[in-house]
């Protein structure tokens, strides 16, 4: 079996957040759509001892919007910690 070239280390949920939006009428359906999320996405090194070592941030948030009847505005924000690595060590079995 191969070694993936990139190792994921360790991952986890920073933050979620939600409120619920008081605009919402409950008597009318949600007008939920994928197309209104915003996703964010960082990547840093994650020790400067190590070249090969980064870290990955992920933001998924909803807002209000005011043409939407949406229940809740929310962010998640999760991060993830990778190891890249050599070429020589990645093509070896």
């Amino acid at each position: 079996m191969d070694i993936a070239p990139i190792q994921l280390v360790d991952y986890f949920v920073h933050s979620i957040q939600v409120e619920a939006l008081t605009d919402f009428d409950s008597s009318q359906p949600a007008n939920l759509d994928f197309r209104s999320l915003k996703v964010s996405t960082d990547v840093f090194r994650a020790d400067d001892s190590r070249e090969r070592s980064f870290g990955l941030e992920l933001v998924i948030k909803q807002e209000q919007i005011e043409e939407k009847n949406l229940p809740y505005a929310y962010e998640l924000r999760m991060v993830g910690f990778i190891e890249v690595l050599p070429p020589k060590l990645s093509e070896e079995k």
